[in-house]
């Protein structure tokens, strides 16, 4: 078995990227998806809503094991099923098929996301807030990647599915890698575990981080869908511009967790989340506001202002809450993030059907400007308690 921390972190930090690839795939090919089914908007959003849900359903119960498994175990399980449901998504031409097989593919993405998440903190709890925020940098670079091959493919007239058929196969081999390595130990189940476990769950702090973690992170998952489809059907771009734009969203992202990187360790990690959702919320505007191409740069332009909103939160969530619990703890964090991000873009495209695309999207206007007087309150009840 191999125990080298190099090795193991850079096959942790690939494992991100790759669900970085699977979200941005998802996004990018959305649009494709709906006129391959022949479904409209709001059967179209429900595609990436079960992704979410299955993502963060399993977040949460990734957590929970990631406090008494091994978290090498969970990534190999993890990058398996996703594996697998990306080798078979697309093949058959019937929507119910496909909508449990994305739900594989979102049961596999929350394995991956909290078994790379807790496994990078118990590498480097010195410096989690650092390597958290490198981390993601490297789930933004796969984001990155991910709209500009899906973006191309479909501007040459190929199908959708050829990239989620390389995307399986890396997957697989990731898979077999960490059924090789051997970092972290098991851990014993015991009554007094369990009831603190369920006291930490129940506690003011946990539903406070939770609740803001729905609506931030929920915004973050909104716009990554939802982008793509908003341009190209109610600002007039076209398909390879439309995932131009949400490329340039995924390389501020990955800029701006460079920066949080390195500002993480001088400014207060409070003030920064605050900072970064008032930025989402005019940026959001601006889109809305702005006509044809002129729309793209403020929604690209978003990816600063999301880049933060995770790995801050999920530093604050390990640092502020029992550390015997990290794993449960980071994994109600993002399951709440992912439902956030399948409850307000199922809600926002719903709308869309009945009012038009173009007054729909303002559902997520809205929440943003709702989840920063949100945030305020927050800090306030946390620095109080």
């Amino acid at each position: 078995m191999i125990k080298n921390k190099a090795y193991i972190s850079v096959f942790t930090f690939l494992s991100l990227g790759l669900l970085g690839l699977t979200f941005a795939f998802m996004g990018a090919s959305l649009s494709a998806m709906k006129g391959f089914f022949l479904v409209d908007i709001r059967r179209a959003g429900m595609i990436s809503a079960i992704l979410q849900l299955g993502f963060a359903t399993f977040c949460m119960f990734g957590g929970i094991l990631a406090d008494f498994i091994r978290k090498d175990r969970i990534l190999s399980l993890g990058t398996f099923l996703l594996g697998i449901a990306t080798l078979l998504i697309g093949r058959s031409g019937y929507f119910g098929l496909h909508l449990l097989i994305v739900a594989v593919m979102g049961v596999g993405c929350g394995f991956l996301f909290i078994g790379s998440n807790t496994l990078v903190v118990d590498l480097f709890s010195e410096k989690r807030g650092t390597f958290l925020n490198i981390l993601h940098f490297v789930f933004a670079v796969g984001s990155l990647v991910g709209p500009l091959i899906m973006g191309s493919i479909l501007s040459r007239g190929q199908r959708w599915q050829i990239a989620y058929r390389y995307q399986g196969a890396i997957s697989l081999f990731i898979a077999a890698v960490f059924v090789t390595t051997d970092v972290t130990e098991w851990r014993t189940v015991s009554k007094k575990r369990l009831v603190d476990l369920l006291w930490m769950i129940r506690g003011k702090k946990f539903f406070l981080l939770m609740i803001t973690g729905f609506f931030a992170i929920g915004l973050q998952f909104s716009v990554m869908y939802l982008m793509v489809i908003y341009l190209q059907e109610v600002k007039g771009l076209s398909i390879s511009y439309a995932s131009l734009a949400l490329s340039v969203f995924y390389i501020l992202l990955g800029i701006g967790r460079l920066a949080c990187s390195a500002l993480v360790v001088r400014v207060s990690q409070w003030k920064m989340i605050l900072v970064l959702l008032i930025s989402l919320h005019l940026f959001l505007i601006a889109g809305w506001v702005l006509d044809g191409g002129a729309a793209a740069l403020p929604f690209a332009l978003t990816g600063l202002s999301c880049s933060g909103l995770m790995p801050i939160l999920l530093s604050l969530t390990s640092s502020v809450l029992d550390s015997r619990f990290r794993g449960t703890a980071l994994g109600f964090l993002a399951m709440c993030g992912g439902l956030g991000g399948m409850t307000i873009t199922w809600l926002a495209t719903a709308l869309s059907k009945q009012i038009g695309f173009d007054r729909g999207i303002l559902l997520v206007v809205v929440l943003a400007l709702f989840t920063v007087l949100l945030y305020v309150v927050t800090f306030r009840a946390m620095k109080d308690e």
